[in-house]
């Protein structure tokens, strides 16, 4: 017998499997018999055991959610429904948190009461089909919280061949037609506003790439749109990850290949070394403390 995933949608999940006998020459004695699956799986049929029974993975139902904690420390307390809610940011004045929301018909940026209470998607009015990029999607808000800024995705297929274009946006915060303002050779990801509101930095990077290797650049563009900057060189060996913007507007934090965190002058020039970490993630995050003295991160490896 030979088992198998039966995708129904093409989309690679399944909650289908279906068995069907073969003979020696390898022709099907019967049609397909199907077994319904309590849960989706993902391509993880494992196989057959000795005793004839199958191996599968099942993806758990959804359960991940937003909290929030006191800074001093505390209970954390859960102010978003059970689902897949990803970088969350705080609007300026703290009584909102905008999120990606993976979850249902996602991905989409929404938003949800600082204290909890119902979730409210950023709805986008446009017929390009515009979806927030992960990682890097950024959803940042504006200083003065009237828009917010994103690595916005456009499936395109063409000649039968599908690809992403992937540029910054900014949409209103309460809703909108998404506003592009970069047209990027390859990549923009992990927007953030500058604190005066007037431009955007982001992380580019350009295809194909040189030697198989992607080489990242930090750019800057104006918050309407307009000619992209680049501030810093390939020697800097930018990592495709989280960046942030000091709250003097004079300096820009990034990870970079060499493991460590670096601080570069947003006019551009010499990087330092802030601190060294143990591993790079396409996840990990950092911020300035307001004040512009601390940073706070994350990274994988040991805790800092």
């Amino acid at each position: 017998m030979i088992a198998f995933n039966f995708e129904p949608g093409g989309d690679a999940t399944s909650k289908e499997l279906w068995i069907v006998p073969v003979a020696e020459n390898g022709k099907p004695l019967a049609p397909p018999s199907k077994i319904e699956l309590p849960l989706e799986t993902y391509h993880m049929v494992a196989g057959w055991t000795p005793d004839n029974k199958i191996g599968l993975q099942l993806m758990n139902p959804e359960h991940n959610a937003l909290y929030t904690v006191p800074a001093s420390g505390g209970k954390a307390v859960q102010i978003s429904p059970a689902g897949w809610p990803e970088n969350p940011r705080w609007s300026p004045d703290g009584k909102r948190i905008y999120f990606r929301d993976a979850t249902g018909e996602g991905p989409n940026i929404s938003s949800v009461p600082a204290g909890g209470g119902e979730v409210t998607v950023v709805p986008f009015r446009t017929d390009r089909g515009v979806f927030e990029s992960a990682p890097g999607g950024g959803n940042d808000i504006s200083p003065d919280g009237k828009k917010l800024v994103f690595s916005g995705a456009v499936r395109v297929t063409k000649d039968n061949i599908i690809s992403y274009e992937v540029d910054i946006y900014t949409v209103p915060a309460e809703g909108g037609e998404p506003i592009r303002i970069t047209k990027s050779p390859g990549q923009d990801r992990f927007p953030c506003w500058s604190p005066d509101g007037k431009r955007v930095a982001f992380i580019r990077y350009s295809d194909p790439p040189k030697d198989n290797t992607y080489i990242m650049n930090i750019c800057l563009v104006s918050a309407e749109g307009g000619e992209v900057r680049q501030i810093i060189s390939e020697s800097d060996k930018v990592f495709w990850s989280c960046i942030d913007w000091s709250p003097d507007g004079k300096s820009i934090a990034y990870f970079s290949k060499d493991n460590n965190i670096k601080v570069i002058p947003a006019e551009g020039g010499e990087p330092r070394v802030i601190v060294h970490v143990d591993k790079l993630s396409n996840f990990a995050e950092m911020a300035w403390s307001p004040d512009g003295k601390k940073l706070a991160y994350t990274c994988q490896g040991k805790r800092s």
